[in-house]
């Protein structure tokens, strides 16, 4: 899975920095987590990054150049 930065992500989805923070603290606490990192290996499990993958308008899993 590739890293995009907040800045790439806000770009992609249209949103504010400040949205992205926001929606990011609220999945922290829903799953009761301190930080992104600790957050992936969960999605990860729950293949949340190939649900989102699948959307329309989502940002890519992987970039080209890592195939």
């Amino acid at each position: 899975m590739k890293d995009y930065s907040r800045q790439d992500i806000c770009r992609v989805r249209h949103v504010e920095p400040s949205t992205l923070k926001s929606q990011i603290n609220s999945i922290l606490k829903k799953f009761n987590k301190n930080s992104v990192q600790e957050i992936l290996p969960v999605l990860r499990e729950l293949h949340i990054p190939q649900i989102l993958s699948q959307r329309k308008g989502s940002l890519p899993l992987q970039s080209p150049t890592d195939t």
